[in-house]
């Protein structure tokens, strides 16, 4: 079993005895046939990419890099953003803003970010205990991918061991305890579909990654009614409430929305899973969600 039937199979099984959420099983023909059309983008590089093995090489190590730091929504409460820009932006401008000043990344110069220089190139406070915490998190997950890269000599070397698949490629990753998100992999899946989409590896598989699990993609889909939660827990995520990570409130809710991305597809033939969960996502940053409050957990997996 690899990890993405993997992680089918977990969720499949918590989704099989859940006691905290419904999932609408009626509602999901219609709900399908409402997603969008994919549109694959026939080259999304950068603007400025000259073709060139050293540009193909930054902008690679920079994907890689942005999806190791892609977590900490749970944080994002108390983290300092950048103005008009969510968390998640305001670390990635953070980043692109250090190597614009100090050149392309490199596993030398991410094995470097410890967590006072985390909390300087993406503007947090470490005297803050809770910023600290997150800054920490930051620098062991970028001096794991520091240590894979040396490894494998170059972010070309590690896709091109994978031998055009994402799978294997997110195997490799989870092979790392920042990317070990076991049962779903979500940041392990993400970084493959994201080298994919900004047209820097091709992959023959893609259609076999399932869904990203995080807080935002079961958030859009309980706004929608596509899953109905418990009173309890809805309350629980309506007063800002802090979920356990890995508890059955955390793991159901991710679970679900794996789960019902697979479903979505059976209808919807011409989407993958990815498509499927870019425009949940996508969804999910428009007015009418963020006017509630999504699922919260402090989480390095997402």
């Amino acid at each position: 079993m690899n990890l993405v039937q993997g992680v089918r199979r977990n969720c499949e099984r918590v989704c099989c005895d859940l006691q905290l959420l419904t999932v609408n099983y009626d509602s999901l023909a219609v709900y399908a046939s409402r997603l969008p059309r994919r549109t694959d983008s026939t080259d999304k590089r950068a603007p400025g990419f000259d073709g060139s093995a050293e540009e193909l090489e930054r902008q690679r190590l920079r994907i890689l890099s942005l999806d190791t730091i892609n977590f900490g929504s749970g944080w994002h409460d108390v983290v300092s953003k950048r103005p008009g820009l969510s968390g998640a932006r305001s670390m990635a401008a953070g980043l692109s803003q250090f190597e614009a000043s100090h050149g392309a990344l490199s596993a030398s110069v991410l094995k470097s970010f410890d967590p006072p220089m985390c909390a300087e190139v993406f503007g947090q406070d470490l005297n803050n205990e809770e910023l600290a915490e997150l800054m920490t998190l930051f620098s062991q997950a970028l001096g794991q991918l520091a240590d894979l890269l040396s490894h494998h000599g170059s972010a070309g070397r590690l896709i091109d061991m994978c031998e055009f698949s994402a799978v294997r490629l997110a195997e490799e990753l989870a092979s790392l305890e920042s990317f070990a998100d076991v049962g779903f992999y979500k940041r392990a899946q993400i970084a493959a579909a994201d080298l994919a989409r900004n047209g820097l590896a091709e992959f023959a598989d893609l259609g076999e990654l399932t869904a990203f699990a995080d807080n935002l993609v079961p958030h859009v889909l309980s706004q929608d009614e596509v899953i109905t939660l418990d009173p309890d827990l809805a309350r629980t995520i309506s007063q800002g409430q802090l979920l356990e990570p890995g508890g059955q409130p955390e793991t159901e809710l991710r679970a679900s929305a794996v789960h019902v991305v697979e479903m979505l597809t059976m209808y919807r033939p011409d989407l993958r899973a990815m498509d499927v969960d870019l425009a949940l996502w996508e969804r999910g940053g428009s007015r009418a969600y963020k006017e509630h409050r999504r699922p919260r957990c402090r989480s390095r997996y997402y």
